[in-house]
Formats: structure tokens, sequence, C-alpha cells
């Protein structure tokens, strides 16, 4: 599977962004408001997380971290925590399906961390000054679209350059081996 794109990203968080906020007012009117705003955020979260599995360089583990998500999306809809706890969690399982699948390294996976956290910041930002749920979702979703800047060793362009550059250093080795057997 080739890694998404910023560009993909791009699309998917406007797409997440303005069904956001078609489900969020359409809802309004038959359920509370706090009721309408966890329901649209727990199904933008869920096409996200889905985005994420579907595009993983990897097949091993897709149906359990899908089940496994949904079992916490659950247990959060019927425990009702506060918004930013209910709000927090999504991010974080998030971000753990990113780092699970898309990130190879530590140091890449809290990076992808501190984005996250960036995210929630710009999109809760948003939110509040034009008190707009696509507007906070679209910004949440923008400033996420750039994980994909942060390099993984599941790359294949990294991969590819790994290779290039041993097979480079494998013919270099050769060459002074054969100096060296020629000389004695």
């Amino acid at each position: 599977m080739i890694r998404p794109g910023f560009g993909h990203g791009l699309f998917v968080g406007a797409a997440l962004a303005l069904l956001t906020g078609i489900v969020c007012n359409a809802l309004v009117m038959a359920v509370a408001p706090a009721a309408a705003l966890r329901t649209a955020l727990g199904l933008a979260a869920a096409g996200y997380v889905l985005w994420l599995i579907v595009g993983a360089p990897t097949r091993t583990g897709r149906v359990v971290v899908a089940l496994a998500w949904l079992v916490a999306a659950l247990l959060a809809w019927l425990l009702e925590p506060p918004l930013g706890v209910y709000l927090a969690g999504h991010v974080g399982a998030a971000w753990l399906v990113r780092a699970l699948f898309h990130h190879g390294r530590l140091g890449a996976a809290l990076a992808d961390l501190a984005l996250t956290a960036l995210a929630l910041a710009a999109g809760i930002v948003a939110a509040r000054h034009t008190a707009s749920v696509t507007l906070g979702a679209w910004s949440f979703f923008l400033v996420q679209a750039l994980w994909v800047f942060i390099p993984s060793a599941h790359d294949p362009a990294a991969a590819d350059d790994d290779a290039t550059r041993f097979a480079a250093a494998a013919a270099r080795a050769r060459t002074a081996w054969a100096r060296l057997q020629g000389q004695g």
C-alpha cells in the first residue's frame, strides 16, 4: 500500500470536516446539542481511523485495531465523559492507530503526538472563535494532514534509499577486496 500523501490528507480532512458540520447541524434539531456534537465528532473519528487503517502499509492487525477502536468509542459514548475527555480520547486513539501502522520509530511517533496536540489546539481555537464545528474540524484535519511529512521506517522511499546505499557500499567493498587480492 502506498503511504497517503498530503493532498490525500487534505481531501479526506475537508470531506470529514464538511460531514461533521452537516451531521452536527442536522442532529441538533432532533437531539440535545451536546449529543449532536458527540455523534458528529464520533463519526468523523470513525471515518478518519478507517482511512488510516485502510491506508496502512501492513495488513497485520487491521481488524484487531479496528475492533479495539470501536469498543473504545462505544465505551466513550456510553460513559459520556466530559466533552474534552471524549474528544481527547478519539484524537488519542487516532494518533495511536497512526503510530502503530505508519511510524516505525519512537521518535516519529512522538513527533506525530506533538503534531496531534497542535492539531487539537488549532481545532479547539478555531471552533471557539468561529462557533463553527465545520471550521474547527477543518483546522484540526488541516494540521493533521502534515503527519505525512514525518519520516517513517515504513516509507518506501526511505527503504529504496537504504537499498541503494547498501548496494553502493557493497560495490565499493567488492572493488576494495579485488584490489587487495591483486596486490597479494
